[in-house]
């Protein structure tokens, strides 16, 4: 038994699975074993470099193939010998491996015993007995064609070689404590804005967009400017622990998780990390935490003035203005 660990993307997994899908169908269908393969719970991996204002990951998986022998009777396959024109190539089966004797031999088979011009030999061994079989031999020495196996094999094999699953191109999360960092530095300037009022005229940003203009500015001047600024002031407020501290708040508002939203909001600020996709959620903790800090200013006694239908005259100062637009015109909320 031979085990194969692969580290792979995460956003991978759904595309090995279908992989694994179709070859363990394709078994099935012929009567042939699979190795076992199982996939471990999603970690991060920094894969920021070196100098970065903008701390990255990228989201990995373990994926752990659990390969058993081939076995044809007392005899267990343990690779391939191709013979090519520049010299042999040895393919060994995870687990196993082909005495360096066989390496450098001509193409013989030990069923007909005849040296003639084979792309390819078959190895077995039986503890120290070791046959090597022409591809057109196998069915006639075994009285089985084990080809199927070997194929499916190699296929489980290729699968768990193929670099292209684990390349540094997959999604970037981003740390969620970074993320709030930016967020807090952004809204004390613009003010929290909701995603869900993004359309409401045509000047208007939402937080979330801001932070993507942070994290990928533009080639402009004024937009690498506008990056600088507010990333130096992220990372300001996460050495104070402003950013840690809202984070600890949120998650125990959240707590309750009595709406699908909260739900969400606990779950997303519990990990270290978060996709671009969710930036509106994470940011609007911080509009969560500015509401809950002017609510608490602007709970004051009541010193109601005048009566119904008077006209009076009077300084105020006005802590908050919403606007709405109707059949009669605007309205005004002081």
């Amino acid at each position: 038994m031979k085990t194969v660990e692969v580290e792979i993307n995460f956003d991978s997994v759904n595309d090995v699975k279908q992989r694994i899908e179709a070859l363990t169908k394709k078994a099935i269908k012929v009567g042939v074993t699979t190795p076992t393969v199982s996939f471990s719970d999603p970690y991060d991996v920094d894969d920021s470099k070196e100098g970065d204002e903008i701390p990255y990951f990228i989201k990995k998986c373990l994926v752990t193939y659990t390969f058993e022998p081939i076995k044809l009777g007392n005899y267990t396959f343990l690779g391939t010998i191709d013979h090519t024109v520049p010299g042999n190539a040895v393919k060994t089966v995870p687990g196993q491996s082909i005495p360096e004797k066989f390496w450098t031999q001509k193409c013989t088979c030990d069923h007909c015993n005849t040296i003639r011009n084979r792309s390819q030999t078959f190895v077995f061994a039986d503890g120290d007995d070791y046959k090597r079989v022409g591809r057109q031999c196998l069915k006639e020495y075994f009285g089985i064609n084990p080809m199927n196996a070997f194929d499916i094999n190699q296929s489980f094999v290729d699968l768990s070689e193929d670099k292209s699953f684990g390349c540094s191109t997959g999604m970037r999360y981003y740390d969620v404590e970074f993320i709030i960092a930016i967020t807090m530095a952004l809204v004390s300037d613009f003010g929290f804005k909701s995603n869900s009022y993004r359309n409401a005229d045509e000047g208007y940003i939402s937080t979330s967009s801001e932070i993507n203009m942070v994290l990928y500015p533009s080639h402009s001047r004024e937009s690498r400017e506008f990056s600088s600024l507010y990333l130096t002031r992220a990372h300001e407020i996460l050495k104070s622990g402003e950013a840690k501290a809202l984070i600890e708040w949120a998650i125990d508002k959240f707590s309750s998780k009595s709406s699908e939203y909260e739900f969400t909001m606990f779950n997303l600020l519990n990990e270290k990390t978060v996709a671009p996709k969710y930036f509106g959620y994470i940011a609007s903790a911080v509009g969560a935490k500015v509401k809950s800090d002017f609510s608490k200013k602007t709970t004051l006694e009541s010193n109601h003035v005048g009566n119904i239908g008077d006209k009076i005259q009077s300084e105020v100062e006005v802590l908050k203005l919403s606007t709405s637009d109707g059949y009669y015109g605007t309205s005004y909320i002081f």
